[in-house]
Protein backbone atom coordinates (compact mmCIF):
# COMPACT_ATOMS: atom_id res chain seq x y z
CA UNK A 1 0.00 0.00 0.00
CA UNK A 2 1.35 3.47 -0.82
CA UNK A 3 -0.08 6.68 -0.15
CA UNK A 4 1.07 10.25 -0.61
CA UNK A 5 -0.61 12.74 1.26
CA UNK A 6 0.80 16.38 1.19
CA UNK A 7 0.39 18.88 3.87
CA UNK A 8 -0.22 22.20 2.33
CA UNK A 9 -1.70 25.58 2.75
CA UNK A 10 -0.58 29.09 1.54
CA UNK A 11 -1.54 30.73 4.17
CA UNK A 12 1.50 30.13 7.44
CA UNK A 13 0.27 29.14 10.66
CA UNK A 14 -2.78 26.58 9.84
CA UNK A 15 -0.85 24.14 11.65
CA UNK A 16 0.28 21.90 8.75
CA UNK A 17 3.76 20.52 10.37
CA UNK A 18 1.85 20.32 13.81
CA UNK A 19 -0.92 18.15 12.15
CA UNK A 20 1.39 16.14 9.42
CA UNK A 21 3.64 14.93 13.06
CA UNK A 22 0.59 14.08 14.96
CA UNK A 23 -0.61 12.10 11.98
CA UNK A 24 2.79 10.67 11.62
CA UNK A 25 2.42 9.48 14.96
CA UNK A 26 -0.86 8.23 14.79
CA UNK A 27 -0.47 6.26 12.24
CA UNK A 28 3.19 4.79 13.59
CA UNK A 29 0.53 3.94 17.03
CA UNK A 30 -1.26 2.28 14.49
CA UNK A 31 1.05 -0.03 13.20
CA UNK A 32 1.64 1.51 9.80
CA UNK A 33 4.53 2.00 7.52
CA UNK A 34 5.41 5.99 7.69
CA UNK A 35 7.73 8.16 6.57
CA UNK A 36 7.56 12.13 6.35
CA UNK A 37 9.61 14.39 4.13
CA UNK A 38 9.90 18.01 5.42
CA UNK A 39 9.86 20.17 2.53
CA UNK A 40 9.12 23.65 4.61
CA UNK A 41 11.84 26.38 4.10
CA UNK A 42 12.33 26.01 8.41
CA UNK A 43 12.66 22.55 8.65
CA UNK A 44 10.19 22.43 11.40
CA UNK A 45 9.66 18.46 11.87
CA UNK A 46 13.79 17.91 10.86
CA UNK A 47 14.80 20.24 13.71
CA UNK A 48 12.10 19.02 16.30
CA UNK A 49 13.69 15.30 15.71
CA UNK A 50 16.94 16.69 16.22
CA UNK A 51 15.92 18.22 19.48
CA UNK A 52 14.13 15.00 20.42
CA UNK A 53 17.01 12.78 19.66
CA UNK A 54 18.86 14.92 21.56
CA UNK A 55 16.67 15.68 24.74
CA UNK A 56 14.63 12.19 25.01
CA UNK A 57 17.76 10.02 24.61
CA UNK A 58 15.59 7.87 22.96
CA UNK A 59 17.42 5.95 19.30
CA UNK A 60 13.99 3.93 18.66
CA UNK A 61 12.60 6.60 16.34
CA UNK A 62 9.51 5.10 14.87
CA UNK A 63 9.55 6.87 11.37
CA UNK A 64 12.42 8.53 9.35
CA UNK A 65 11.86 12.21 8.88
CA UNK A 66 13.63 13.67 5.75
CA UNK A 67 14.43 17.11 4.40
CA UNK A 68 14.61 18.63 1.72
CA UNK A 69 14.51 22.16 -0.68
CA UNK A 70 12.05 22.39 -2.90
CA UNK A 71 13.94 25.09 -4.95
CA UNK A 72 14.90 22.34 -7.51
CA UNK A 73 12.13 20.65 -9.49
CA UNK A 74 14.49 17.61 -10.61
CA UNK A 75 15.12 16.76 -7.20
CA UNK A 76 11.51 17.10 -6.25
CA UNK A 77 10.52 15.21 -9.51
CA UNK A 78 12.76 12.07 -8.28
CA UNK A 79 11.99 12.49 -4.89
CA UNK A 80 8.03 11.72 -6.03
CA UNK A 81 9.23 9.38 -7.85
CA UNK A 82 11.03 7.49 -5.11
CA UNK A 83 8.15 8.29 -2.82
CA UNK A 84 5.67 6.07 -5.24
CA UNK A 85 7.48 3.06 -4.09
CA UNK A 86 7.50 3.18 -0.63
CA UNK A 87 5.21 0.00 0.89
CA UNK A 88 3.43 3.00 3.29
CA UNK A 89 2.46 6.54 3.96
CA UNK A 90 4.46 9.24 2.73
CA UNK A 91 3.73 12.50 4.37
CA UNK A 92 4.83 15.67 3.12
CA UNK A 93 5.10 19.25 4.69
CA UNK A 94 5.09 21.67 2.56
CA UNK A 95 6.32 25.42 2.60
CA UNK A 96 3.82 28.12 3.47
CA UNK A 97 4.19 29.62 -0.05
CA UNK A 98 3.54 29.01 -3.82
CA UNK A 99 6.87 30.16 -4.89
CA UNK A 100 9.11 27.43 -5.68
CA UNK A 101 8.54 25.29 -8.97
CA UNK A 102 9.87 22.25 -6.97
CA UNK A 103 6.03 22.34 -5.27
CA UNK A 104 4.87 21.37 -8.54
CA UNK A 105 5.93 18.08 -8.94
CA UNK A 106 4.71 17.14 -5.59
CA UNK A 107 1.38 18.90 -6.09
CA UNK A 108 0.97 16.99 -9.02
CA UNK A 109 1.73 13.08 -8.07
CA UNK A 110 -0.05 13.37 -4.52
CA UNK A 111 -2.86 11.11 -3.99
CA UNK A 112 -4.30 13.64 -1.38
CA UNK A 113 -3.95 16.93 -0.41
CA UNK A 114 -4.81 18.23 3.28
CA UNK A 115 -5.27 21.74 3.31
CA UNK A 116 -5.47 23.23 7.38
CA UNK A 117 -7.20 26.51 7.60
CA UNK A 118 -8.56 28.65 10.45
CA UNK A 119 -12.25 30.71 10.36
CA UNK A 120 -10.49 33.69 9.78
CA UNK A 121 -11.29 36.32 6.71
CA UNK A 122 -7.30 36.63 6.38
CA UNK A 123 -6.38 32.64 6.39
CA UNK A 124 -9.96 31.70 4.28
CA UNK A 125 -9.28 34.59 2.10
CA UNK A 126 -6.03 32.90 1.53
CA UNK A 127 -7.27 29.36 1.38
CA UNK A 128 -9.35 30.21 -1.28
CA UNK A 129 -6.73 32.07 -3.70
CA UNK A 130 -4.24 28.78 -2.82
CA UNK A 131 -6.71 26.53 -4.11
CA UNK A 132 -7.31 28.74 -7.24
CA UNK A 133 -4.04 28.37 -7.94
CA UNK A 134 -4.15 24.60 -7.35
CA UNK A 135 -6.73 24.10 -9.91
CA UNK A 136 -4.72 26.36 -12.13
CA UNK A 137 -1.68 24.61 -12.11
CA UNK A 138 -3.66 21.49 -12.69
CA UNK A 139 -5.36 22.67 -15.79
CA UNK A 140 -2.37 24.15 -17.14
CA UNK A 141 -0.52 21.19 -16.75
CA UNK A 142 -3.57 19.06 -18.22
CA UNK A 143 -3.17 16.24 -15.07
CA UNK A 144 -5.38 14.71 -13.04
CA UNK A 145 -6.68 17.34 -9.52
CA UNK A 146 -5.95 15.80 -6.42
CA UNK A 147 -8.30 15.24 -3.96
CA UNK A 148 -8.30 18.13 -1.25
CA UNK A 149 -9.47 17.62 2.63
CA UNK A 150 -9.77 20.50 3.80
CA UNK A 151 -9.55 20.49 7.92
CA UNK A 152 -10.76 23.53 10.51
CA UNK A 153 -7.79 23.38 12.53
CA UNK A 154 -7.44 25.27 16.54
CA UNK A 155 -10.98 25.92 16.38
CA UNK A 156 -10.96 27.14 19.86
CA UNK A 157 -14.81 28.58 20.22
CA UNK A 158 -18.40 27.25 19.85
CA UNK A 159 -19.20 30.44 17.65
CA UNK A 160 -21.35 33.19 18.02
CA UNK A 161 -24.45 33.69 15.54
CA UNK A 162 -22.56 35.42 13.22
CA UNK A 163 -19.81 32.97 13.15
CA UNK A 164 -21.86 30.03 13.44
CA UNK A 165 -23.55 31.62 10.03
CA UNK A 166 -20.05 31.91 8.24
CA UNK A 167 -18.70 28.84 9.11
CA UNK A 168 -21.84 27.39 7.18
CA UNK A 169 -21.07 29.72 4.29
CA UNK A 170 -17.16 28.19 4.42
CA UNK A 171 -18.40 24.50 4.75
CA UNK A 172 -20.65 25.10 1.54
CA UNK A 173 -18.04 26.55 -0.61
CA UNK A 174 -15.34 23.92 0.24
CA UNK A 175 -17.75 21.51 -0.27
CA UNK A 176 -17.74 22.16 -3.63
CA UNK A 177 -14.13 22.22 -3.85
CA UNK A 178 -13.17 19.08 -2.01
CA UNK A 179 -14.19 17.40 1.16
CA UNK A 180 -14.57 19.22 4.46
CA UNK A 181 -13.32 16.98 7.95
CA UNK A 182 -13.65 17.51 11.56
CA UNK A 183 -12.12 20.72 13.21
CA UNK A 184 -9.48 20.08 15.22
CA UNK A 185 -10.36 22.07 18.15
CA UNK A 186 -7.68 24.37 20.09
CA UNK A 187 -6.18 22.38 23.16
CA UNK A 188 -2.85 22.68 24.85
CA UNK A 189 -2.26 19.32 24.65
CA UNK A 190 -1.56 19.23 20.77
CA UNK A 191 1.26 21.79 21.30
CA UNK A 192 3.10 19.34 23.37
CA UNK A 193 4.16 17.03 20.57
CA UNK A 194 6.92 15.21 19.99
CA UNK A 195 8.20 13.54 16.78
CA UNK A 196 8.10 9.97 19.02
CA UNK A 197 4.77 8.89 19.73
CA UNK A 198 1.15 10.53 20.69
CA UNK A 199 -0.21 10.59 23.91
CA UNK A 200 -3.84 9.40 25.31
CA UNK A 201 -5.08 12.95 25.50
CA UNK A 202 -3.70 14.11 22.00
CA UNK A 203 -5.10 10.87 20.14
CA UNK A 204 -8.40 11.44 22.00
CA UNK A 205 -8.72 14.61 20.05
CA UNK A 206 -7.61 14.07 17.09
CA UNK A 207 -8.75 10.25 16.45
CA UNK A 208 -12.10 10.88 14.76
CA UNK A 209 -10.30 13.17 11.98
CA UNK A 210 -7.42 10.82 12.06
CA UNK A 211 -9.89 7.70 11.10
CA UNK A 212 -11.62 9.74 8.88
CA UNK A 213 -8.89 10.77 7.02
CA UNK A 214 -7.75 7.18 6.60
CA UNK A 215 -11.00 5.66 5.61
CA UNK A 216 -11.15 8.43 3.06
CA UNK A 217 -7.63 7.30 1.84
CA UNK A 218 -8.61 3.71 1.98
CA UNK A 219 -5.81 3.29 3.97
CA UNK A 220 -7.13 -0.05 5.76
Amino acid sequence: MNKIIVFANQKGGCGKSTLCLLFANYLAYKKKNVCVIDTDIQQTLVQQRNDDVEFLEDDKMPFSIQGFDVADPETMQQLMENAKAYDGYVLIDCPGNMKDDGLIPILTNADYIICPFRYDQKTLTSTGAFVSILRELWGKLECKEVPILFVPNNVVRKGNIEEKKMWREVAKTFAMLGTLLEAVPGRAALEKTNTYEINSAQREIVEPLFKKIIEITKGE
